[in-house]
């Protein structure tokens, strides 16, 4: 397979990302929402350990995405302070959906935090060689980043961020400096930083995955022999970011079941 360079055309449009999370008696409901995603589960616990999850794939890019989701399955029978660490509970990021992992981590620590939150983030100049990058948690801003090829050029908020690299690498070696809310934090930022390029993308003139980019360890639909088997779906996409904050809640029909020990 030859591989894709894309080249980001400027945009004026604004990425946001929402993440909210509703812990009660054991279980934690959470939910993720942006341009091209919106996936939302019910994490089941007893005795700090998790007993089944209920995933519901709202809108997803590509029609292998519910499969990925399903993968969450796994996590039953793990400890809820055991999940963030996923090559643990999961084998392999590419078997599973990275974003629904992502939302099982956060749902998971707060079970344990035993609070609601809320995390917003909003990416502008998307295109251009710096990108302003905001996050507010429950309204009030953590952080706000200017992000350049090499890294984060500019943290005028607190400046504790500037010059910090994001390749993979890097990133978690540097956020293990952090306290656990800071992680969490910086976690969602950078992953909404890369997926948020994707406003500046039409992805509807595409058909499947292999349009969309190269097969990469990280994706489920973009596993090498998944790939060519990942159907766009057309129209998915929403403007998020001239809407209310709240990420709706699925309908009940919209619920998978994973695992039956509740």
């Amino acid at each position: 397979m030859t591989d894709r360079v894309f080249v980001i055309e400027p945009t004026d449009a604004v990425y946001r990302r929402r993440i909210e999370t509703r812990p009660s008696a054991g279980v934690v409901a959470a939910a993720m929402e942006d341009f091209v995603h919106h996936f939302a589960l019910r994490l089941h616990h007893e005795a700090g350990v998790v007993t089944a999850v209920d995933v519901a794939a709202e809108r997803t890019p590509w029609s292998t995405c519910p499969d990925g989701a399903r993968a969450l399955a796994s996590l039953v029978g793990t400890g809820l302070t055991e999940v963030g660490g996923v090559r643990q509970w999961i084998g392999s990021r590419s078997v599973q959906c990275v974003h629904t992992t992502d939302l099982a981590v956060i749902a998971a620590a707060a079970a344990v935090r035993g609070s609601a939150r809320d995390h917003e983030v909003r990416m502008w100049d998307i295109g251009a060689p710096e990108r302003t990058i905001t996050m507010s948690i429950d309204g009030v801003e953590w952080a706000t980043w200017v992000i350049g090829a090499e890294g984060i050029v500019d943290d005028p908020r607190s400046g504790r961020f500037a010059g910090r690299p994001l390749d993979a690498r890097s990133f978690s070696a540097w956020i293990a400096e952090l306290s656990a809310d800071d992680r969490e934090a910086a976690a969602i930022m950078r992953r909404a930083s890369t997926i948020g390029l994707g406003r500046g993308l039409d992805m509807d003139v595409w058909t499947d995955a292999t349009q969309g980019g190269n097969p990469v360890d990280s994706c489920h639909s973009y596993r090498p022999e998944i790939v060519h088997l990942a159907r766009r779906n057309r129209g998915t996409a929403r403007a998020t970011d001239a809407e209310p904050p709240g990420t709706p809640v699925p309908p009940a029909t919209a619920w998978v079941s994973l695992g039956t020990d509740r």
